[in-house]
């Protein structure tokens, strides 16, 4: 007889029928319970934290608030005590000289003002140490007298003799001439010159805009051929982030070695932060037109329109070459591939510029990535630049039961980034096995020893020969002139790989942020030592006398408006200051976390079209 159900008596039918259901309901309430547990797992972990990140961000919105109140009320003070002082100031005018019994009294009284404004100016002794210094100054060398016969055009010109020698002669004249394409592309060469690329932007020079072009329109179509994803073998040298600073470059590809005899992988993040992204940007192109298979470059989440657009590269380039620059230097960025595959003896490793993604389980899924765009506010696209792994430090004192929710935890929003996914454990393993790899390379996070080594906590890596599971590496030493933290590179050889620290560049010219030129800096200063000036002279004035009492009051209004808006001058001028001066806090040891935690609203993503407001070291 079969048994199948419809062969057996009803009673055991409706039994096995029962049972059936039973264990059905069984089954599936218990999957339910396990993605019930997933998820409040990977909800203690976010809440945790968007909890950490809100209270830091809470911590920054009080210290703005309260630097705000502090300007505020010491703007009020300085009002109070402008007002105070009115007869204080005036009393001690009087007393400085009493006239003299042969000359006219109003006459003298006037003079006594003329001599009191000058010497009670803020500028004052400023104006006599200058005139003291140019008195005791040699005299300047006589004009040549112009030959007869000669003439000088429709208006004669003061010749003016210039002492050629350098008031330091340690520092080297910068470049004058930008560097035109015949220089750049010696006798119709495909290829340019790069030694003398780098020494000229050494040299603090730029180039033309047609020979920026060309080389644009160079590498533009190399890159354009590279795949999403990039095979590489050892030996190579990976980098990190870059982010402006040409001259630590320089010390870079000094201690990684010839680019004509080495290989070279970089991360992304050539721009922004830094005042010389194009001078990067164009050395690191030119290396690739030269070395199309020993030289790559991945793309980092900073290589975009909008971020470039909210931190500075931008403006860089407008000030230095000027829109059509700019707009194919983005073309070029659409270009860049996103990650890349190293393989030695040790197995294989995925490089990328960020992190994983829930879209990416296999390799494959990334070549089917459409990389010629600006990247996206969510998807794979924005995840491998975006994403940064769990740090080891949120599992810190976890009891036994929480630390094994920490270690399920595989892709949770990013609150510190605004984009993309913190991946845990459970996300990296899986990705790795999966995909027979052996560990995660990756940069886009400052790190105080130039490099950081994730093990999530596992058991295994007290081990001697336990491999982290995510490196990161960051190339930017003393990274916005503050953080005081090295930069390191990874060395891939055939059978082993090691990380190399470098310390920052010395002597790297200076420049006024966001690309001021000295009259813009200094104006502050200037109107300042005006307005004071000018109030002085008007409260000398009211010494004067005067028939008409409306006509004093009107003189008083405009003395408190000079000397009010020359207290907002100054501070202005004390803000315009602290641009340039390094806050007393961030000199001490650990100048390293408090540059982290003021600069900690810069690392999330920008919406679109808000310029940046946050406060940047």
């Amino acid at each position: 007889m079969s048994n199948s159900p419809l062969s057996l008596p009803h009673e055991e039918f409706k039994e096995l029928k029962i049972t059936g259901k039973r264990d059905e309901e069984t089954i599936s309430k218990a999957e339910k319970d396990h993605k019930n547990r997933d998820t409040s797992h990977e909800n203690h972990i976010k809440a945790k934290l968007e909890h950490q990140k809100e209270e830091e961000s809470q911590l920054i919105r009080e210290e703005t608030q309260r630097e705000t109140q502090k300007d505020k009320q010491e703007i009020q003070e300085s009002f109070q005590k402008w007002e105070s002082d009115r007869e204080d100031r005036l009393k001690r005018f009087l007393e400085k000289r009493e006239p003299s019994s042969e000359e006219n009294p109003q006459k003298s009284l006037g003079r006594r003002i003329r001599a009191k404004t000058v010497a009670s100016s803020s500028v004052s002794a400023y104006f006599d140490a200058t005139q003291e210094a140019q008195s005791q100054a040699p005299a300047p060398a006589p004009a040549p007298r112009q030959p007869k016969g000669q003439t000088a055009g429709k208006r004669s010109k003061q010749v003016v003799v210039v002492n050629p020698e350098r008031p330091v002669p340690s520092v080297p004249l910068p470049k004058s001439e930008p560097l035109t394409v015949e220089q750049l592309f010696p006798n119709n060469s495909e290829k340019p010159d790069v030694n003398l690329l780098k020494q000229h932007f050494f040299q603090e020079g730029k180039l033309t805009k047609q020979a920026a072009l060309a080389l644009l329109q160079k590498v533009e179509p190399i890159l354009r051929r590279e795949p999403n994803l990039l095979e590489l073998e050892a030996s190579i040298c990976v980098f990190g982030d870059i982010h402006g600073q040409f001259y630590d470059l320089l010390h870079l590809l000094e201690a990684g070695g010839d680019p004509s005899t080495t290989q070279y992988l970089f991360l992304g993040d050539y721009v922004d932060r830094g005042d010389y992204g194009c001078e990067v940007c164009f050395l690191l192109f030119a290396y690739k037109i030269n070395y199309p298979y020993s030289f790559f470059m991945l793309r980092g989440n900073h290589e975009s329109r909008l971020l470039t657009s909210h931190f500075n590269f931008k403006r860089e380039c407008f000030y230095k070459y000027g829109f059509e620059i700019y707009n194919m230097m983005t073309l070029v960025f659409d270009c860049l591939p996103l990650a890349a595959l190293i393989t030695n003896n040790q197995g294989t490793f995925f490089c990328t510029h960020g992190g994983l993604s829930p879209d990416i389980v296999q390799l494959e899924d990334i070549d089917d990535i459409d990389r010629f765009m600006d990247p996206p506010e969510k998807g794979p696209l924005c995840d491998l630049l975006w994403s940064d792994p769990l740090e080891e430090s949120t599992a810190a004192n976890l009891s036994e039961e929480e630390l094994n929710d920490w270690y399920e935890v595989d892709f949770v929003p990013n609150p510190t980034r605004g984009c993309g996914y913190v991946f845990g454990l459970a996300a990296v393993a899986p990705f790795l096995a999966h995909n027979n790899l052996t560990c995660l390379i990756r940069a886009h996070e400052v790190q105080k020893e130039g490099f950081l080594c994730n093990y999530f906590c596992r058991r295994d890596a007290m081990e001697q020969d336990a491999l982290p599971l995510v490196i990161t590496v960051f190339s930017a030493p003393n990274y916005c002139g503050v953080y005081g933290n090295l930069a390191a590179f990874l060395r891939f050889q055939a059978d082993d790989f090691a990380c190399h620290q470098v310390g920052w560049a010395e002597n790297v010219p200076y420049r006024l942020p966001d690309f001021l030129n000295g009259i813009t800096y200094s104006l502050p200063c200037a109107l300042e030592a005006f307005t004071k000036f000018s109030a002085y002279i008007l409260e000398g004035l009211l010494l004067v006398p005067d028939e008409e009492e409306a006509d004093d009051q009107a003189m008083k209004k405009k003395v408190d408006s000079f000397g009010k808006l020359s207290i907002l001058m100054e501070k202005m001028r004390e803000r315009s200051d602290r641009l340039v001066t390094t806050p007393a806090e961030l000199e001490g040891p650990n100048k390293f976390e408090l540059a982290h935690k003021i600069d900690y609203l810069n690392e999330k993503r920008p919406a679109r079209g808000k310029r940046r407001r946050t406060k940047s070291v």
